[in-house]
């Protein structure tokens, strides 16, 4: 028997008294009579359920035997009011769709969730699946893996994009990740043509740079592209570099840079594995981002900044196995207005940045020795820029201004007979000096410092040196010196000079 109790003027169903079976004939509510009450115990609860009209979706097979069954099979019995969200109107479907399993995920009468999951929440639910993949093994999680977001990525039903994204990865990534910014890009032109600092190898705009060969320079009058340089894959899929939903490397990486860079670049890697000067920083830590950008840049090789600005967040100070009496660093080198040229336009003049044959990464033989026998291939690093008729040609009017008149003073002290020639780097400092011509202060020998101590003239200079007595040379009327062989010639009338007899020319070229 059914009782009936009033509480507080409210009259309720006494639920202690059920039917002791089955009604034995047809009844107007399968909820009302306490046999079905507990679909209604959810928090959200189905329409029909809550309506109590059952016969939407069932009907009476035998009313004796109170036995029903679905109107409907599968899909077909949601989808009459569900319209269109059982189709696989998608290029992809959900696997339970397709099978219309949708009691694979849904509750038919109610649930702890808006859309009837059976596993409560979202996370739950798409685990009972999806147990065991990437998004539960990375130490390292997406932002929505962590809130339990999965339908912020992907439809639950069917899709025009793989994987059921919302939309292409592309366009569904930069909704959040809007600080790439790729669609809006900007046009880059250096303020100053003559700002070389925005130098770059000709060869980097086609996306080639040869080892060991020494790039062409040019200004970037227009950057190539005109708008940003976008690293290939972010045209594409965000995937080949990053995991969506979990990894064990920073970013979501998919595995350690090296390798993932190297996976692409393998002319690199090679290039770095048989280097026997290999650049420390690209194989540690943040290695190839170090320097270069991983989404866009507005300077060829997707460069993090002007070749100059990158390496001086690590070479600020000098190194130390060279002889930094040249002047301040990095930090002054524009500064001071005596920089080699080299180093104005890119680094990657005189060093490989990756890897290279040679010590301190250059792309070609130098030696740093105070004597040198001089031979072509061991000076191959500064004639790669330098005439070598600036050092070869004993006489010459036009190849150097470094000369007593006639008499090249490159040649006697580069090419001086025997062990004992002068290597470039005795007298000149590589990157930078407060001296004119990079020419440095002093000259290290053992443990003493000798000094050079070059004073100009109107039309020549001074150097006051402990390798030499005080000795001066004039370009134009040839002074006696004995450190010279002695055929040191006026200029003849005629010949024509370049304009260094004025005040303040340099004296030395």
């Amino acid at each position: 028997m059914i009782a009936y109790v009033s509480l507080l003027g409210v009259t309720v169903l006494a639920l202690g008294n059920l039917p002791s079976g089955p009604p034995m004939s047809r009844v107007t509510s399968c909820i009302d009579n306490g046999c079905h009450s507990d679909v209604t115990s959810t928090p959200w609860i189905h329409g029909p359920t809550a309506a109590g009209a059952c016969v939407m979706c069932h009907e009476y097979e035998d009313p004796l035997l109170h036995t029903f069954a679905l109107k409907r099979t599968g899909a077909q019995l949601c989808d009459f009011c569900h319209i269109g969200k059982t189709d696989s109107a998608g290029l992809f479907v959900h696997d339970p769709v397709s099978k219309g399993e949708c009691l694979s995920c849904h509750d038919p009468h109610g649930g702890n969730s808006p859309a009837l999951l059976k596993q409560g929440g979202v996370v739950e639910n798409c685990r009972s699946c999806h147990e065991g993949e990437e998004w539960e093994q990375g130490s390292v999680l997406h932002t929505p893996v962590q809130q339990g977001d999965c339908l912020g990525c992907h439809e639950p039903h069917s899709s025009l994009h793989e994987k059921l994204l919302v939309e292409d990865s592309q366009t569904l990534c930069l909704r959040c990740h809007e600080d790439l910014d790729l669609a809006n890009v900007s046009k880059h032109e250096p303020s100053d043509p003559r700002d070389t600092r925005w130098w770059m190898p000709v060869e980097w705009n086609e996306g080639v740079y040869v080892p060991g060969e020494f790039p062409v320079l040019e200004p970037i009058a227009e950057p190539a592209p005109a708008s940003r340089v976008i690293h290939d894959p972010v045209l594409h899929k965000c995937s080949t570099c990053h995991s969506h939903h979990g990894a064990q490397e920073q970013a979501l990486l998919v595995e350690p840079i090296v390798s993932l860079c190297g996976s692409c670049h393998e002319d690199l890697v090679d290039e770095i594995r048989i280097a026997p000067e290999a650049h420390s920083i690209v194989t540690e830590e943040r290695a190839c981002s170090h320097c270069h950008e991983p989404h866009a840049s507005l300077l060829p090789a997707l460069m993090k900044a002007p070749m100059l600005e990158v390496c001086s967040e690590c070479h600020a100070d000098p190194p130390v196995h060279l002889d930094m009496n040249e002047s301040p660093w990095m930090t002054t080198a524009l500064e001071t207005g005596n920089v080699h040229a080299g180093l104005n336009d890119a680094c990657a003049r005189c060093h490989d940045v990756h890897g290279a044959q040679n010590p301190a990464l250059l792309v070609r033989p130098m030696s740093d020795a105070i004597y040198q026998v001089f031979a072509a291939e061991t000076y191959a690093l500064c004639l790669g820029c330098h005439d070598a008729d600036l050092v070869e040609s004993p006489e010459t009017t036009t190849a150097t201004n470094f000369r007593n008149g006639s008499v090249n003073l490159h040649y006697v002290h580069v090419k001086k007979p025997g062990a004992k020639g002068r290597s470039c780097s005795m007298c000149h400092g590589t990157h930078l000096s407060l001296g004119p011509r990079l020419l440095k202060n002093d000259v290290g020998f053992g443990k003493w410092r000798l000094p050079i101590s070059f004073k100009e003239t109107r039309n020549g200079g001074t150097c006051v040196g402990g390798c030499h007595r005080v000795s001066e040379y004039d370009r134009v009327t040839p002074l006696p010196i004995p450190l010279l062989i002695p055929n040191s010639k006026p200029v003849e009338a005629g010949v024509e000079i370049e304009p260094d007899t004025a005040a303040g020319a340099s004296p030395l070229e």
